[in-house]
């Protein structure tokens, strides 16, 4: 069975240059979520697109959000590029329909749900095979809020209709879909389709028109008209997370980490490397720390290594 993630109001951790989109994205869970549409001659589009550079955070600020709107939210990260059709197998991985649904099942009682779909922007960007099509079909089926029939779980046994029927009522009425796209074209290109005069750097956010190249149009009809856009870092939001960082820390690897941290800052700004850049680093310390303790010329006790009661808060 599919473990279903809860998530309890916390205090989430949100760089500066997230707060904008972490802000808007829970007041958009909350407003979606916790307003009773049924009786009303329309009801907004459920699924949000949220935009941003490679490796610049998306998948964290989406957890986030399910973590900390304020709601007893359940969470299913997903991703286009790990899809398994039905009926197809990838290593004895299970399919991606059978596996939804059953977090959906198990997310009734919740106050609500945010699945967050990754990679969208890989939609359509292959060649245009059986897979691809079969592929982009239940994409589809998940944005319109329609689960297929005749499927099985995850161990093979049939979901039954009233299942669905359940999985699908949660799906339409408390389900926020938050897609993530890195459209790294847009980012890479010196004046990207207009948006500004420096690589990277959008002086106005984009929109889906402005999109439509790189996505087909059934695609960005899915959606709401309003894009959220996580930006390109510049140096200073580099500082700003190393800032946020280094008190969690422990103290015998905080002034190495930070030294190595303010020099390359630049470079990591010029390659876009974004908060994997943090995370590569710290991982470069601890060998660091590796090779002293190994050294024939290392006569000092060794340091100790982070134990779990002083975990390095991420």
């Amino acid at each position: 069975m599919t473990e279903v993630t809860s998530t309890t109001p916390t205090n989430p951790l949100i760089y500066p240059y997230q707060q904008a989109a972490y802000d808007r994205l829970c007041a958009i869970a909350r407003a979606y979520i916790l307003t009773n549409f049924d009786r009303l001659p329309v009801k907004p589009r459920g699924n949000v697109f949220l935009v941003g550079p490679s490796g610049n955070g998306k998948t964290h600020l989406a957890a986030q959000v399910a973590a900390g709107a304020g709601m007893n939210l359940a969470y299913l990260p997903i991703s286009v590029s790990e899809w398994i059709l039905m009926g197809a197998s990838q290593r004895g991985a299970p399919s991606t329909w059978p596996i939804i649904c059953q977090f959906l099942i198990q997310s009734s009682r919740k106050e609500g749900c945010l699945i967050f779909l990754d990679e969208l922007d890989k939609i359509g960007r292959r060649n245009q095979g059986d897979w691809t099509r079969y592929q982009t079909t239940e994409v589809f089926s998940l944005l319109d809020r329609r689960i297929p029939g005749n499927l099985n779980d995850p161990d093979g046994d049939r979901i039954s209709d009233s299942g669905i029927a359940d999985a699908e009522a949660v799906l339409k009425s408390k389900t926020l879909i938050i897609a993530g796209g890195a459209f790294q074209e847009i980012w890479d290109t010196p004046d990207p389709i207009g948006f500004g005069r420096e690589a990277g750097t959008l002086n106005q956010t984009p929109d889906l028109q402005q999109l439509s190249e790189y996505i087909p149009h059934e695609l960005s009809r899915r959606f709401g008209s309003q894009l959220i856009t996580l930006p390109r870092l510049r140096e200073n939001d580099y500082i700003d997370m190393l800032d946020r960082i280094l008190p969690s820390l422990p103290p015998y690897w905080r002034t190495r980490y930070e030294k190595l941290a303010r020099a390359g800052i630049p470079e990591a700004t010029r390659l876009a490397q974004g908060p994997r850049y943090f995370e590569e680093l710290l991982l470069e310390v601890a060998v660091q720390e590796r090779l002293e303790i190994s050294s024939p010329l290392q006569h000092q006790p060794a340091t100790l290594a982070v134990s779990p009661s002083n975990d390095i808060d991420r």
